[in-house]
């Protein structure tokens, strides 16, 4: 069998269904085996419905009664305190933070979110342990405002 033979073949098999083709003549004998194209199809899920909250994406929460603000995360994740632990944490207890300071990071699937203070205050509680897993809307940090 010549290779041009061969060839058309083969261009044969891939325009038709065919992913098998065996030829014997008794002195020459030619096999070509195609791989099955596998379809994978992906299911449509319906996402989660969000409440959406008219604070400040979703991060701070007025105690009510008192100059009270809890800090919650905004994505599910992992719980930072430390941008690196060979250098001190972002707040500690009983610090005075600014407004647009970073008090923490939630890391999700490799990405790194910062947490920014929303008010000027004094850190009362940190609620969640480096390193700690964390849910939508969960209190990270309890500031007490100015």
């Amino acid at each position: 069998m010549k290779l041009e033979e061969i060839v058309d073949m083969i261009k044969d098999m891939n325009s038709s269904g065919v992913i098998e083709y065996r030829q014997d003549n008794g002195k020459e004998s030619v096999l070509i085996k195609k791989k099955p194209v596998v379809i994978e199809t992906v299911e449509k899920l319906e996402g989660i419905a969000v409440p959406q909250k008219k604070l400040q994406e979703g991060i701070q929460e007025e105690e009510k009664g008192t100059n009270a603000v809890y800090i919650e995360s905004p994505i599910v994740g992992v719980f930072h305190i430390f941008y690196d632990v060979s250098k001190p944490p972002y707040i500690r207890k009983e610090v005075r933070v600014q407004k647009g300071q970073v008090l923490c990071q939630i890391t999700a699937m490799n990405l790194i979110r910062e947490i920014y203070s929303p008010v000027s205050g004094y850190v009362v509680e940190i609620l969640m342990d480096e390193g700690t897993p964390v849910e939508y809307g969960q209190k990270l940090i309890k500031i007490r405002k100015e």
